[in-house]
């Protein structure tokens, strides 16, 4: 059936096929802009996506504003390079920021589209647009207000920190600034009445849209807007149809829902001009990077996170055809294999749920790394205390001789000690080293690949994606028998011995809401022998850091774990990730935009100079070097001699 046949078949067509290319990244921008666009929308039209060749509100390209206007329409050179510089975001940026914008961020500064939605990866600089796009607006307009709103209070912050780090970067535009507060909203006013205002939005914040609404703006600024509820975003539209003239940009890392912003992006008609990056055409992006994202997301959240695409939303963590491939034909309890290694996993709850105690093991199977369970255990009942549930588990370390044990530390914290009083007890120090709590409501410290910073995750999400992320890579193996079919969980069930298995508490766990800060919050179901199990995987994540070394496991390194001489398959020292030095190309000429003003070529060169001048003034070495190189030849006897020389 064609197209046209059947007009209700929803359509989008990219204007950067990057799932074409399997996501491999452009690195420079179209040739023309416009053109580009042009041709872009007529295609559209032709799949009646549209109802007309180009749909978007704009001014083309910001230099076509001056493309008649030379140096004779001037008093001086001077009044006329000033002119460039005020009339482009990009050009002003870099004379008055000291900030040269990337290919990409060079785009959507010099688009002069009234609706843009930029659906972009992490790490790309969103927010760094958004700031130098605000700050040129409201330094070369009068009277010009700004609303930059964000779903949390913390997004916010951001987006000031970064803002006001630009204003303090220059001392001309730092005494423009009338007025800075942070409470009771953010608010920048500048001298010539021009004014950014700062709001939060999201179900974090008390007011919500209210604060929004009434408001009075030029131009509106929503940063993370997928995030935002549809009543947040109604209250701006609606100061948008008050103000015809009133511009809008909207970036965000997609969530996967189908909402406002994803009808921004794909139904044409509604005309938006939208941009689409992956986070891989950042100049920071490695390949190491990449290997630490995938390894610490699952397939999903990376779809979302840094490949910007909407994909699906799916409330169940664990996707059941993965779970299908995981499953083998084994009983419980299975035997350990030979060098292989093992984490008890333990989650501790009262009298009627009991002690949950799981056995898994990390072994090499067909030249691929596995977790197998091995055995499971539920220590309750009437008759349940805490010393049943220390001796099981002492009992499981002899059989297996685990190498950690896993010990959610909510409800037992008081049992953690007494595992390690038992070691101390018995004289069995080797015992209470094993011990590990976790704590599900804290949060766990890991290393940043490209900055080498130590990140602070979410404790209980990163254990629930360390296990996603090993069944998504197909590195679980579960019994069949423990995808139990109950549908009713009463103790009747368990009387005559039906548990919940393993394996159905994985298909029944879901993700319900998430939070004001975009936590998720799981079903609240019978998932205690999977708590036990995700504690035990991520011991192994955590524990055995080196696991990389077998080219089967990209993992996450552990804040303080960078070397250990064990790993579930045996062999030396190694560290998962190394550290990935943040590379940060500022001198990358902008890619070159038929139609763009070559005001950029006369301020790099007035700038280069300056900076010349005065690392030579400092006696710079490698600037004094190179300056000899450049007056006296390369290679000559004077260049030769004054190198020995310095």
């Amino acid at each position: 059936m064609t197209d046209q046949e059947n007009p209700d078949i929803v359509q989008y067509i990219p204007e950067r096929d990057y799932e074409a290319r399997n996501y491999r990244p452009y690195k420079k921008g179209f040739k023309d802009l416009c053109a580009h666009c042009d041709e872009y929308y007529c295609e559209l039209k032709k799949k009646n996506l549209v109802s007309q060749d180009f749909k978007i509100s704009c001014d083309r390209h910001i230099a076509e504003a001056y493309k008649d206007i030379g140096p004779d329409d001037f008093d001086t050179e001077e009044e006329y390079t000033f002119f460039k510089i005020t009339s482009d975001p990009v050009a002003w940026a870099y004379y008055n920021l000291d900030w040269e914008a990337r290919w990409y961020q060079e785009e959507m500064l010099s688009c002069t589209a009234r609706r843009k939605v930029v659906r972009a990866g992490r790490r790309l600089g969103k927010t760094e647009c958004i700031c130098v796009l605000m700050l040129w607006m409201a330094q070369t307009n009068r009277d010009f207000n700004i609303i930059v709103v964000a779903p949390y209070q913390s997004q916010v912050s951001l987006i000031w920190d970064k803002l006001m780090t630009f204003i303090n970067k220059n001392p001309e535009i730092t005494k423009t600034v009338k007025r800075s507060i942070k409470s009771p909203e953010h608010r920048v006013e500048f001298n010539n009445g021009s004014k950014i205002l700062g709001f939060s939005s999201g179900p974090s914040s008390s007011a919500r849209s209210d604060k929004i609404r009434g408001q009075d703006a030029h131009f509106i600024a929503i940063d993370e807007a997928d995030y935002l509820a549809d009543e947040d975003i109604q209250t701006i539209m609606a100061i948008l149809a008050s103000h015809p003239g009133c511009g809008l940009w909207a970036s965000s890392t997609p969530k996967g829902t189908h909402e406002k912003f994803y009808a921004w992006c794909v139904k044409k008609e509604l005309g938006f001009k939208e941009f689409h990056y992956v986070s891989m055409e950042s100049p920071a992006w490695t390949k190491e990077a990449e290997e630490y994202f995938r390894a610490d997301c699952t397939a999903i959240v990376f779809e979302h996170e840094f490949l910007a695409e909407f994909g699906i939303q799916e409330a169940g963590v664990f996707r059941n055809d993965l779970i299908n491939a995981s499953l083998s034909d084994y009983k419980l309890p299975a035997a350990k294999s030979k060098g292989s290694r093992v984490i008890i996993g333990v989650d501790w709850n009262g009298q009627d749920i009991g002690a949950h105690i799981v056995v898994v093991e990390a072994v090499i199977q067909d030249g691929r790394l596995k977790y197998k369970l091995l055995d499971k255990a539920i220590v309750r009942g009437e008759n349940f205390t805490q010393h049943d549930a220390i001796n099981k588990i002492v009992a499981l370390d002899k059989i297996y001789n685990s190498d950690f044990i896993y010990v959610d530390a909510g409800y037992g914290e008081m049992q953690v000690e007494a595992l390690k009083k038992y070691g101390i007890d018995h004289r069995n120090p080797k015992f209470a080293r094993k011990i590990r709590a976790y704590a599900m409501q804290s949060k766990v410290v890991i290393r940043d690949p490209e900055t080498g910073e130590r990140v602070k995750k979410e404790a209980k999400p990163f254990m629930v994606n360390c296990t996603a992320m090993q069944l998504e890579n197909r590195r679980l193996l579960l019994p069949v028998c423990e995808d139990t079919q109950i549908i009713s969980e009463s103790k009747d069930d368990e009387s005559i011995g039906q548990v919940v298995g393993l394996v159905q508490q994985m298909r029944n766990m879901c993700i319900e809401r998430y939070t004001a800060t975009g936590q998720p919050i799981y079903s609240q179901g019978y998932d205690h022998t999977l708590t036990a199990y995700m504690l035990a995987i991520t011991g192994f994540v955590l524990e055995f850091s080196d696991i990389s070394k077998l080219s089967l496991f990209t993992g996450i390194v552990h804040a303080d774990i960078y070397h250990k001489p064990n790993s579930p398959g045996g062999g030396g020292s190694g560290s998962v990730v190394a550290e990935v030095a943040r590379d940060i190309d500022l001198g990358k000429p902008a890619a070159p935009i038929k139609g763009a003003n070559n005001a950029m070529a006369a301020i790099k060169a007035q700038k280069g100079a300056e900076r010349t001048r005065a690392k030579l003034a400092e006696g710079n070495r490698k600037t004094i070097l190179g300056y000899l190189n450049r007056t006296s030849g390369r290679g000559s006897s004077i260049g030769r001699f004054h190198r020995r020389s310095i």
